[in-house]
C-alpha cells in the first residue's frame, strides 16, 4: 500500500468506526470468523473494575486469549485502562481452576499459592505440592517434622 492509499484507508476507518460500538460490532464478526468461539464484551462498565478491557475473546483451537480496550475517535484512554492492558500483556501462565464451590476454597487457594510461590512459604501458608500447611500463631508452624526441611 502506498502512503496515499494508507492515508485514505485510515480516513475511511476513522469515519466508519468513529463510534466505539461500530468498531466493536465489526471486531466481533472478525473474531467469530477467525475461530474465536468465546467472545465477551462488557455491556455496562459502570459495574466493572475500573479500566477492565472492553472485549475478550478465546480461540480454543489455537490457544489464543485476545484482550482489547476499544476507543472511538474522540475518547481518550484512561490510565487504569493502560494499566490493565499492561497487566494482560505480562501474563505468561493461565490457571483454570474449573467450577469453584465453597468446599473447593482450600484447593483453589493451594493452587494459586503453588503457582505463585512454588514450594516456598506464601504469607502464612506453606505449600507442598497441592497440600497446604497452616502456620500457628507466634510463628510456630504445624508442618509435620519430616516435611519441615522443604520450607527452610
Amino acid at each position: 500500500m502506498t502512503t496515499k492509499q494508507e492515508a485514505l484507508r485510515r480516513l475511511f476507518l476513522e469515519s466508519e468506526f468513529a463510534k466505539e460500538a461500530k468498531l466493536q460490532d465489526a471486531l466481533l464478526k472478525v473474531l467469530k470468523d477467525l475461530g474465536f468461539d468465546f467472545r465477551y464484551h462488557t455491556h455496562d462498565s459502570r459495574r466493572s473494575e475500573a479500566g477492565f478491557g472492553d472485549l475478550l475473546a478465546i480461540n480454543p483451537r489455537e490457544g489464543i486469549l485476545w484482550v482489547a480496550e476499544l476507543k472511538g475517535l474522540k475518547t481518550p484512554t484512561k490510565p487504569a485502562q493502560l494499566e490493565w492492558l499492561e497487566a494482560w500483556d505480562s501474563v505468561t501462565r493461565v490457571i483454570v481452576p474449573g467450577v469453584i464451590h465453597p468446599a473447593d476454597y482450600d484447593r483453589v487457594v493451594d493452587q494459586l499459592a503453588a503457582a505463585v510461590h512454588g514450594n516456598r512459604i506464601a504469607g502464612n501458608v506453606g505449600i507442598y505440592g497441592l497440600r497446604a500447611f497452616a502456620f500457628g500463631e507466634n510463628g510456630n508452624n504445624s508442618i509435620p517434622a519430616h516435611l519441615a526441611n522443604i520450607f527452610t
